[in-house]
């Protein structure tokens, strides 16, 4: 489906072009622009519009970028109803008509129908990716946004560059055309994750806290009188 998205593609292959425009035209700063994309894809065009109308900008460079914008937004919206007929994705039929029971308005129920099937193609992909480098010893830590963290094992024969060749290749297979790529660590690469250390700590907090109520258990059940045993005729008779 990828001819329903040129604008979204062209994007993609030179996103600091666009970035640089935005920025400039807008007066904001880079990490800012660089959310414009995801603001369209989510349903944001009205917020790009008012912008447009506060500011009135007539150059022929701000031009440009509000045809890419509304470009998107345009390009997302033929290709969000082309996925939400594809039979793929029927799963969605029920969530559909819990929404307009709510109420939702077609643009709301769309956007969250699509998050959910964005999510759901995210973790076929990322499952995929995780077996097949678990397959060829490289072990999955932990996933960081976008990416995973990986750590090679011992046994393993395969350079990283080669086990991400065989993961791309692993998701062509199933239908799924991605690019992988190393980004680098800056050198921080063994210091302690914040969420690493904080999931840690919680689960030694739990830990302890089941062990406590153990141990209270297990002398609680030590003090109490041992249970008094009746003993019924035919035991009487027998022993005599």
């Amino acid at each position: 489906m990828s001819h329903l998205v040129p604008t979204l593609i062209a994007y993609k292959n030179s996103p600091q072009d666009w970035v640089d425009k935005i920025s400039r035209i807008h007066n904001v700063p880079e990490k800012v622009a660089k959310k414009w994309p995801d603001i369209i894809v989510a349903g944001g065009l009205y917020i790009y519009k008012s912008w447009l109308r506060t500011m009135e900008l007539e150059s022929e460079e701000a031009e440009a970028v509000k045809e890419f914008t509304c470009g998107i937004a345009a390009e997302i919206a033929v290709f969000s109803a082309e996925i939400l007929r594809h039979p793929k994705y029927q799963w969605t039929a029920l969530e559909r008509e819990q929404l307009q029971k709510e109420g939702k308005k077609a643009a709301a129920l769309t956007t969250a129908l699509m998050s959910k099937i964005l999510r759901s193609c995210e973790t076929e992909i990322i499952a995929i990716i995780h077996r097949c480098l678990e397959n060829v010893g490289w072990q999955v830590r932990s996933k960081i946004f976008d990416g995973l963290l990986l750590e090679r094992r011992m046994e393993s024969t395969r350079a990283l560059g080669e086990a991400l060749k065989l993961a791309e290749t692993a998701c062509k297979l199933q239908g799924w055309e991605v690019s992988l790529v190393e980004r680098p660590l800056h050198g921080r690469q063994d210091e302690p994750m914040k969420t690493v250390v904080e999931a840690r700590q919680a689960l030694f907090e739990i830990s302890r806290s089941v062990l406590a109520r153990r141990r209270r258990s297990y002398q609680e059940a030590k003090k109490a009188p041992p249970p008094i045993i009746q003993e019924s005729a035919s035991d009487v008779t027998t022993k005599v």
